[in-house]
């Protein structure tokens, strides 16, 4: 994320646009997450992070309401 920091944000790709809204939703350490299609502008390499950074996160516990709410919802 440091090669964009300076750029406006009419400036910056689809790509770094979702990291960057990615990133401030995980300032506050939500409970639950929910995302839709989050690497869908996502290049190669910020897909892997990104898989990365969901894969830590479900170990600290966020898979289990993810697991409930898949139950709620009636889907996998």
């Amino acid at each position: 994320m440091t090669e964009g920091r300076n750029a406006f944000g009419k400036n910056l790709s689809r790509g770094m646009i979702q990291r960057v809204v990615l990133a401030k939703t995980l300032i506050p350490e939500p409970r639950i997450l929910l995302l839709d299609e989050p690497a869908s502008s996502m290049d190669p390499l910020a897909r892997i992070n990104l898989k990365n950074i969901l894969l830590n996160l479900s170990k600290q516990g966020l898979d289990r309401d993810f697991q409930r709410l898949c139950k709620i919802c009636g889907s996998a």
